[in-house]
């Protein structure tokens, strides 16, 4: 029941429907990540019975139905969505360098080899509590250089435009699916 009470927010990463150049139909708002959760109990008789099945492992409770809530099975029909690798995320060690994985990710999925983010912009996406430019700087050079011994970027410079500063990334060649 917990997990049927999850939600979600978004600012612009989930879309409603078709994207077009003049309005990009995003979601800014919450939402749940599931429409439904359903446990069916099983009587005890049936549940003396199931060890007699090789297939029905578990003699547990009840047989749990979970329904996936409607925007982001779009999301997943429309093929908006990008895939990480359990392994190299599982074997990042630092909690910043996953979320930036998974940003990663994300430019993978949209085929670029490079990325620019403003740092400012970045920093509220992970999310990071650091304001200052040398903050963030000094929070994220241990993800990079974590990304860069795992192979899955070849290069992250923090780089200052006028007022602004950018992190550039360059992705390795290999996918960030495979390890």
């Amino acid at each position: 029941m917990r997990l049927e009470r999850t939600t979600l927010e978004s600012t612009g990463a989930y879309l409603t429907g078709p994207v077009s150049a003049e309005r990009p139909d995003v979601v800014d708002g919450t939402f749940t990540v599931l429409a439904s959760v359903t446990i069916e109990r099983r009587r005890s008789t049936d549940r003396e019975q199931l060890p007699l099945f090789d297939a029905l492992s578990d003699s547990g409770p009840g047989d749990a139905r979970v329904v996936i809530g409607p925007l982001i099975r779009a999301n997943i029909a429309a093929g908006r969505t990008a895939t990480i690798g359990a392994a190299q995320y599982q074997g990042l060690s630092n909690p910043v360098a996953r979320r930036v994985y998974r940003l990663l990710a994300v430019a993978r999925a949209e085929d670029r080899v490079a990325w620019r983010v403003p740092l400012e912009r970045l920093a509220s996406q992970i999310p990071l509590a650091q304001r200052y430019p040398s903050h963030l700087q000094r929070v994220l050079q241990p993800a990079h250089d974590l990304l860069v011994s795992a192979g899955i970027l070849r290069n992250a410079t923090f780089t200052q435009t006028g007022k602004e500063w950018f992190v550039d990334y360059v992705l390795a060649t290999r996918n960030l699916g495979t390890a």
